[in-house]
């Protein structure tokens, strides 16, 4: 194997791991603004019985529907991680790029998310913590 060949290898490899641990750290934030967003819709609407009604709830409710954003990122990453062989490195800097979008206002097409989003950092400590996880990430790609 010449030198390009593998240095390339190397880095898809770390392309993927990058993409891989930006992908948990998203998953954390995303189960932290449910959890959020459940605990106010409890106040009310009452308590949700089951972890099926909040699934229903999250895809259909109104005020679920500023998290879809997020999932919609993480559901694209978890589509090229299936892909063999495609994520290389200006996949996972396209990932960086959007997620830091997402987060950080720069994207303007979500601005219901980024108000929301503000809102929930403003007020739950659990929130800013896995806030600053995915910063993290974002600041080592």
């Amino acid at each position: 194997m010449h030198d390009d060949q593998q240095d390339d290898l190397v880095a898809r490899a770390l392309a993927v791991a990058r993409v891989r641990a930006l992908r948990l750290a998203l998953l954390a934030l995303h189960k932290s603004l449910i959890e959020t967003e459940r605990r106010r819709y409890e106040k009310d609407h009452g308590r949700i019985e089951s972890p099926h009604a909040v699934l229903r709830l999250v895809l259909e409710a109104p005020a679920f529907q500023w998290l879809h954003p997020i999932a919609e990122v993480i559901v694209q990453m978890d589509e090229k991680l299936a892909e063999e062989g495609a994520i290389g490195v200006a996949e996972s800097e396209a990932f960086v790029d959007r997620v830091r979008h997402l987060l950080h206002g720069r994207d303007d097409r979500h601005e219901r998310f980024l108000e929301a989003y503000q809102r929930t950092l403003q007020a739950e400590p659990e929130v800013v913590m896995a806030h600053a996880e995915v910063t993290r990430h974002l600041a080592g790609m």
